[in-house]
């Protein structure tokens, strides 16, 4: 049996004490051919509207993100350009890693090497400023693939590994 939740039955189970947890959308598949990756979020995310290189010559990041009372859904895309053609995967994601730690402050809690199919991988955890990130990181040819999900220390969301483990590369359509 379901139990609608209502505004008055929140207040009711918060004013007795009853710590009660926002039920998270389903994960819904979402597939973007045009950076070669499909994923299931909770809800539609926010699109990145265009990609062109800075300024300064370093590529711009592309972000798929959601952001709820209870989580953080990202996925960013990066074009690394011909170094990473030629560069080892491992130290492009040894530095992709230091360079998300470096960005956040945030301390390393556990890190392993991974794979998807033949593309090298890295998962690591890390936590800053009271929030636990679980971050996949994937080298496809010159493509870095960041999957990040992040939530208050403590407070994991019940769809956090099916929204990591969802990721998976597909063709990539041409602009």
């Amino acid at each position: 049996m379901a139990i609608k939740c209502t505004k008055a039955l929140l207040a009711c189970l918060i004013g007795s004490g009853i710590v009660v947890y926002a039920q998270t959308p389903e994960l819904k598949s979402y597939h973007y051919p045009i950076d070669g990756f499909q994923v299931s979020f909770p809800m539609e995310p926010k699109l990145p509207k265009g990609m062109k290189s800075t300024e300064s010559g370093n590529p711009e990041t592309r972000m798929y993100s959601i952001e709820l009372p209870q989580a953080l859904y990202y996925v960013a895309v990066t074009d690394c350009g011909k170094v990473a053609i030629t560069a080892d995967p491992n130290a492009m994601l040894q530095a992709g890693k230091k360079g998300s730690l470096d960005s956040m402050k945030a301390r390393l809690i556990s890190e392993q090497k991974i794979k998807l199919s033949v593309v090298p991988g890295l998962a690591f955890d890390s936590e800053a400023d009271g929030y636990h990130y679980q971050t996949r990181f994937y080298m496809a040819g010159s493509i870095l693939y960041q999957i990040i999900v992040g939530y208050p220390i403590g407070k994991k969301p019940s769809d956090a590994e099916g929204f990591l483990d969802s990721f998976g590369l597909i063709t990539r359509s041409i602009q």
